[in-house]
């Protein structure tokens, strides 16, 4: 289960099948891929109990990838001891979905995230461009598409932001007619009127 200081929403994981299923590529048929060691794979690179006689629907394979993503969200996210963004969380998910989460959990990219360095394990993404010992440019092109997530500042704002209660501007005669709303103010209470003498009646009256 993911934790409360790093939980991931739908959101974050329509944006992850997004960018897996564009490096992954589709394949409805079942092959022996040579860049895992022959491993049969099928759709946008599941090998989880796949047999090379396979065969799915375009349709399957994304509602396949739709659900295995957060799990490896969730395994990786107990090795991860600091806040990430929405976006950190899609690009690490894509890189343990290639590489595995105990690929994610062992690296050293990680030691430099949860130290605090979380320019330096994005720029870590890189690193991870190689398969049989050859650099390969298509995953070089992921890892820069990771890395290029990862950097990217949250369009919303962080959970822990307090929320900043509005009220509505008063009239526009007594104020220019484009008076966005303001922060609400609590006023200070009311000062009492001390009445000494015949002299204050008619104020204390």
């Amino acid at each position: 289960m993911a934790s409360p200081k790093n939980a991931a929403g739908a959101a974050v994981f329509v944006a992850c099948v997004s960018l897996c299923a564009g490096f992954e590529g589709l394949s409805t048929t079942a092959y022996e891929d040579k860049l895992a060691y022959n491993i049969p794979t099928v759709c946008y690179g599941e090998t989880e109990g796949v047999k090379l006689s396979d065969r799915y629907t375009p349709a399957e394979c994304k509602q396949m990838l739709a659900k295995k993503l957060p799990r490896y969200w969730d395994e990786i996210n107990p090795c991860i001891k600091v806040r990430v963004t929405n976006n950190q969380i899609v690009a690490f998910t894509d890189f343990a979905y290639n590489v595995g989460s105990g690929g994610f959990c062992k690296s050293s990219l990680l030691k430099k995230l949860n130290a605090g360095d979380y320019v330096g394990a994005c720029n870590g993404l890189m690193a991870w461009d190689m398969a049989g010992g050859v650099h390969v440019r298509g995953l070089a092109r992921r890892r820069a598409a990771e890395r290029d997530w990862c950097l990217r500042p949250d369009a919303l704002p962080k959970p822990e932001t307090p929320n900043v209660v509005l009220v509505a501007p008063k009239p526009a005669s007594a104020f220019p007619s484009d008076l966005s709303p303001t922060v609400a103010v609590v006023p200070e209470p009311a000062q009492t009127l001390v009445c000494r003498g015949w002299w204050f009646w008619k104020k204390c009256s």
